[in-house]
C-alpha cells in the first residue's frame, strides 16, 4: 500500500510505500530532496549508502535508500527551493572532487 506525503522541499505530493521499513526508491528519494533524478543518482554510494535489489534476466537491480540516510542530505530549513538545490549541488561537487571524479 502506498501513502501520500508532502515533499518538504518542493511541497509536491509524493507517494511512498507504507510499512517498507523506511526504504525509498531513487525516484522517491530524489523527490524528497527536491532534485532531478539524474543529479541524485550521481551521489556516490560512499556518501549515501543504498541496497541493490536483484535484477531480472535483462536488467540490473534497483537501488533502495534508507529514509534516515536520505533525510541527512536534506538542506536546512528557512532556505528557498533554489538555495536548497544550490546547496545540494555544491555538496555533491565537493564529494566528487574528493573522490577525484
Amino acid at each position: 500500500m502506498r501513502i501520500q506525503i508532502t515533499c518538504p522541499v518542493s511541497r509536491y505530493p509524493l507517494l511512498v510505500a507504507e510499512g517498507d521499513g523506511g526504504w525509498l526508491t531513487s525516484t522517491e528519494a530524489a523527490a524528497l530532496l527536491g532534485m532531478p533524478l539524474r543529479t541524485f543518482q550521481r551521489i556516490p554510494r560512499e556518501e549515501l549508502p543504498y541496497e541493490q535489489t536483484s535484477g531480472g534476466a535483462r536488467r540490473s537491480g534497483r537501488r533502495k535508500y534508507r529514509r534516515a540516510d536520505v533525510e541527512q542530505w536534506t538542506p536546512g530549513p528557512g532556505r528557498s527551493h533554489e538555495q536548497r538545490i544550490t546547496d545540494l549541488e555544491r555538496r555533491l561537487a565537493d564529494v566528487e572532487r574528493r573522490l577525484g571524479k
